[in-house]
């Protein structure tokens, strides 16, 4: 079970360990609002709920006051705002990114990929393309070739780390990013292959 201990998600603060409903660990939460709420750490940990419910009531552009932002971050002023025959505005950066047609399947799947890689980690294309060659390619642990790259993060705090290939990254998740249990591994290992001599990250 992770402790959620006063770490933030969105606007909410976990503060603590509300015990357990329908198989599902809560968490009491303080809002920046001033409420408080019970949230699941599945809903925390994957962003579902984000505030208290105060955020569903704040002014929207749709009762007529215009928002400064979208919904992606960007500024709605000046020349990055479109606004469409019945009045209603929109930002220019997301019609161009996400009006994008591809003309064929690996184009789709190419597509899909660096979006997601932009949605769950806010790298851009290029930016994904200058962490890989920083790395050469290479996982961050075992130091093979990776054909796969997988962006490594804490789960908690969302910060990205590198890049992994599957099977260390599945090795990660599977001792929970637990040092501990990572350590009690290796010296397990150890001790039924004692002639095992470090990998060499010149390989």
């Amino acid at each position: 079970m992770r402790n959620l201990k006063d770490v933030r998600f969105g606007k909410l603060i976990a503060r603590e360990d509300a015990g357990s409903k329908d198989k599902r660990r809560m968490w009491r939460c303080d809002c920046d609002c001033g409420n408080s709420a019970t949230v699941s750490s599945n809903a925390l940990l994957r962003g579902n709920t984000k505030s208290c419910g105060c955020s569903r009531r704040e002014p929207s552009k749709r009762k007529g006051v215009w928002l400064l932002h979208c919904k992606r971050g960007h500024s709605l002023a000046g020349e990055n705002v479109y606004v469409a025959p019945n009045g209603g505005r929109a930002c220019q950066v997301c019609r161009r990114e996400y009006s994008y047609k591809p003309s064929s399947m690996a184009a789709m799947r190419e597509y899909r990929k660096f979006w997601q890689i932009r949605r769950l980690y806010g790298l851009t294309r290029e930016q994904y393309e200058a962490k890989l060659a920083s790395q050469r390619n290479c996982c961050a642990i075992c130091q093979h070739e990776m054909t796969k790259p997988h962006l490594d993060h804490d789960h908690v705090t969302k910060q990205l780390r590198d890049a992994l290939c599957n099977n260390c990254n599945a090795a990660v998740g599977y001792v929970e990013e637990n040092i501990q249990t990572a350590e009690a591994l290796v010296s397990y290992l150890r001790k039924w292959k004692p002639c095992a001599t470090p990998q060499s990250n010149d390989s």
